[in-house]
C-alpha cells in the first residue's frame, strides 16, 4: 500500500459524484498522513542509532583514555623508584616504558 498511487486519469475523477470526490481526498489525505509519520519514525529511528553509536565510541574512547592513563601512571611509579629498588624487582631503568606500555619483554622474562 505504499507505494500505490491514484492514477486520476484512470479513476475519471471528474465523473465522480462529491461524495465519491471527498472520499478519494479523504483516503489520499490519510496515506500522505501514513506515509508522513512512516517517514518520521525512520528518521528518529536512523537518529536514534546515530546518538547510540556515538554514546558507545564516547565510552570506548573514555575506556582507552583510563588506560593509557593507568599505563603513564604506572610508568611514572616505576621511574619514581631508586636502581636498587627496581633491581629488587627484576626491573631495569630502560625496560620501564616496554613494562608500562607493552608489557614485559622477552629477554627480561627469561632472567
Amino acid at each position: 500500500m505504499r507505494h500505490e498511487m491514484i492514477n486520476f486519469t484512470v479513476l475519471g475523477y471528474r465523473r465522480l459524484t462529491a461524495e465519491e470526490r471527498a472520499a478519494v481526498k479523504c483516503w489520499a489525505i490519510a496515506r500522505a498522513h501514513a506515509e508522513r509519520s512512516r517517514a518520521l519514525r525512520e528518521m528518529l529511528a536512523g537518529f536514534a542509532a546515530i546518538l547510540w553509536k556515538l554514546v558507545v565510541m564516547t565510552m570506548q574512547w573514555s575506556k582507552t583514555c583510563r588506560a593509557r592513563y593507568a599505563q603513564y601512571m604506572a610508568a611514572a611509579e616505576l621511574r619514581s623508584l631508586n636502581d636498587f629498588e627496581l633491581k629488587d624487582i627484576g626491573v631495569c631503568r630502560c625496560e620501564i616504558n616496554a613494562l608500562a606500555f607493552g608489557g614485559r619483554t622477552q629477554s627480561t622474562a627469561a632472567h
